[in-house]
C-alpha cells in the first residue's frame, strides 16, 4: 500500500512526524513566497523548519509560533502587521506561515489517516463556506474533481492561508 511519503516526495521525515515546508510554492509573478519574506540562506531555512516541526508537533498556537518566527524576517517586513483573526498585533507573514503550515500538517494527517484505514477508500476535497472572491489557485477545480482516491489526492494546500 503506497504511504504518503510515496505520492508527495518532498515531504521530510521528523522524529516520526511527516512535515513538508511549503519551499515549493510559487507565486503569478514566479517568486517563492519563502524568498520574498525570509531571510532564506540555507541555515536559516532549517532554523525555521525545525521550528516548525517542533511546534507543530506539539500544538503549539499559531500565534505563539508566529511569534517566535519573526526573529527571521526580513528586516523591511517586520512592520507589516495584523490584528486578524486573533484580536491582538503581531507579523503578518509569520502568522500567514505558522497558519499555513498547521494547515498543511492537518491535511497530511488526514490523508495518511485515511491511508491507513482499509474502510475509507475516497477523500472529499471541499471549500471552506467563508470563500470569497477570485482567487489564483486549483481549489475549485480540485473540488470539482473529488472525491479522490486516497492514494490520489492533489497536494494540500494548494496555496498559503
Amino acid at each position: 500500500m503506497p504511504s504518503i511519503v510515496d505520492d508527495y516526495p518532498w515531504v521530510a521525515h521528523r522524529r516520526g512526524v511527516i512535515y513538508d515546508a511549503l519551499h515549493d510554492f510559487v507565486g503569478p509573478d514566479g517568486y517563492r513566497l519563502s524568498d520574498r519574506i525570509w531571510r532564506a540562506e540555507a541555515v536559516t531555512r532549517n532554523k525555521i523548519d525545525e521550528l516548525l516541526a517542533y511546534h507543530i508537533r506539539n500544538g503549539t498556537s499559531a500565534v505563539d509560533i508566529a511569534k517566535e518566527l519573526e526573529a527571521f524576517l526580513k528586516r523591511e517586513r517586520a512592520g507589516i502587521l495584523t490584528k486578524k483573526p486573533y484580536g491582538r498585533w503581531g507579523s503578518y507573514d509569520a502568522r500567514r506561515l505558522a497558519r499555513t503550515e498547521i494547515t498543511a500538517a492537518l491535511g497530511r494527517g488526514t490523508i495518511a489517516a485515511a491511508q491507513a484505514n482499509p474502510f475509507v477508500e475516497k477523500i472529499e476535497w471541499a471549500l471552506s463556506p467563508n470563500r470569497t472572491g477570485e482567487w489564483d489557485c486549483n481549489c475549485e477545480a480540485n473540488a470539482e474533481a473529488s472525491p479522490y482516491d486516497v492514494n490520489d489526492v492533489p497536494a494540500y494546500p494548494d496555496h498559503p492561508h
